[in-house]
């Protein structure tokens, strides 16, 4: 609102600056993984798995990489904060082994990342895609800096300075066997 910008100081600048960041690094997420769950092939058989990965399933996602002799320092698994949970709950071993399949952090002794972008989730077909790969692979271009609009008008009726951020990027795999996937049911988690 005018009131909040008329009061700005150093912090307030901060947040705002923090959340227009924040925006941004979301919408080349948001790009990047359309482009992996969209086009890489998915690692399981029948393009779904109707069950928590077991740990073989886990293993061959690494195989799959390590085939496309793309393996590196940065390999990592992500997935919804919902499904990370899960797996968390899982055992390695069956239940009962005491390993768990997520255990300080890692997946299969990789790092698992969760993050609630949609491009991870398909809640028409119940869908959550576990994704790994080689995160050293993954290209993130910038056409430009941060062009950032300060309209005062259109809003002014209602006490409004509208502010519009625009960056010009494109993220996608730089090796397209860098990554793999799985589909797993959405759904399952109630069926245990």
């Amino acid at each position: 609102s005018n009131q909040t910008l008329a009061q700005l100081n150093g912090s307030l600048e901060a947040v705002l600056a923090g959340q227009i960041a924040n925006e941004i690094g979301s919408a080349v997420d948001r790009m990047f993984f359309s482009e992996v769950v969209g086009t890489i092939a998915d690692n399981a058989a029948d393009g779904t798995a109707s069950h928590l990965p077991t740990y073989a399933e886990l293993t061959a996602l690494e195989g799959t990489v390590g085939d496309a002799h793309a393996l590196g320092a940065n390999c990592a698994y992500v997935t919804t904060p919902g499904m990370r949970a899960l797996l968390a709950g899982q055992g390695k071993f069956g239940t009962g082994s005491g390993q768990a399949f997520v255990e300080n952090g890692e997946l299969y002794g990789y790092n698992i990342a969760a993050t609630n972008i949609a491009e991870l989730k398909n809640a028409t077909a119940g869908r959550v895609a576990l994704v790994f790969g080689n995160f050293d692979m993954a290209a993130v271009c910038y056409w430009n800096g941060l062009d950032l609009l300060i309209d005062p008008y259109t809003e002014s009726p209602k006490g409004i300075t509208r502010m519009v951020a625009q960056v010009y990027a494109q993220a996608k795999p730089m090796y397209a066997s860098a990554f793999t996937k799985i589909l797993l049911d959405d759904d399952f988690a109630a069926d245990e």
